[in-house]
């Protein structure tokens, strides 16, 4: 259920959410890497899939309706 710009949260290793990203639609999303953005899939057939980033998935939450 989610739409886009929902925000998505992500785990550390402590079990506490350290990374959040934008949920543009279609199984991708925004996120802040290194020096820049880049665009990541929720998808594990697309191939800019983050094995990592995908088993680290908090949750979504819209924060405007």
């Amino acid at each position: 259920g989610m739409r886009r710009g929902d925000t998505l949260y992500f785990l550390g290793n402590t079990g506490k959410i350290v990374h959040t990203g934008i949920y543009l639609g279609a199984g991708k999303y925004l996120e802040s890497a290194g020096p820049g953005v880049q665009v990541t899939s929720l998808n594990p057939d697309a191939t800019d899939f983050n094995v990592r980033r995908s088993a680290r998935f908090a949750y979504a939450k819209r924060l405007i309706e």
